[in-house]
């Protein structure tokens, strides 16, 4: 049994409970006697019912899911969660419109995206597609470090000081936290600071958002570093 899954059980336990307690507090105060008693199993099941009902059927959503899916969406909400913690200087996850086709609207690839708030121009930062393997690819393209004010001249060696330091403060994350439950991936992709394999399976899907929320911020952390 998963963390997602013993959680949403807790939940739908503490629902009814607090139900049962505030049932019995008021028949408490009305008097015990038949009518009340009926009344008060009646005021239960009613208010159970739906409770139990929102479960069910998010059981079997999750179980008609596939892990992949599963693992994608906890992706996106992790990318979601970074995106509201930093808004001054990420958007997204979203669609990269310079490639979007709206006959075949997933074909442009969706990214949580380095953009100052104000500003037009975004960099990728984050995909989210390889995120339903446990994939997570951490880029930071020229033209962030173009958004966050630094120079042109002497950009590309910039560049290659800023993916070797967020690559060592996501790994340095991943062996304080996360210690045996993910590989580095070799990448020749240019912007491409790091790449990891996160073990999805073990980690399970709530502790998979929050791997790939501490490995952006330490990426973020990083890049931030050389912003003036």
């Amino acid at each position: 049994m998963d963390a997602d899954r013993r959680r949403q059980e807790w939940e739908v336990w503490a629902a009814a409970i607090v139900v049962s307690i505030a049932v019995l507090v008021g028949l408490f105060y009305r008097g015990i006697s038949g009518e009340s008693v009926s009344d008060a199993v009646r005021e239960v099941v009613t208010a159970l019912i739906p409770i139990l009902s929102a479960f069910v059927a998010a059981r079997i959503i999750t179980r008609q899911m596939n892990p992949a899916e599963r693992f994608l969406r906890a992706g996106e909400e992790a990318l979601a969660d970074l995106q509201k913690q930093h808004a001054d200087v990420l958007s997204g996850p979203k669609a990269n419109k310079e490639d979007y086709d709206s006959e075949n609207p997933g074909k442009a690839g969706r990214y949580l995206f380095f953009q100052s708030q104000g500003e037009k121009r975004k960099a990728q930062f984050i995909p989210v597609a390889p995120l339903g393997e446990g994939i997570l690819e951490i880029r930071v393209p020229k033209t962030a470090l173009l958004i966050f004010g630094l120079d042109r001249e002497g950009l590309e060696q910039v560049q290659a000081e800023v993916l070797a330091a967020t690559g060592t403060a996501v790994t340095n994350v991943l062996g304080r936290d996360w210690r045996d439950l993910h590989e580095v991936l070799e990448t020749k992709h240019p912007d491409i600071a790091i790449a990891v394999d996160l073990d999805e399976n073990a980690l399970g899907p709530k502790r998979y958002r929050q791997a790939i929320v501490d490995c952006g911020n330490a990426a973020l952390a990083a890049v931030l570093a050389r912003r003036k």
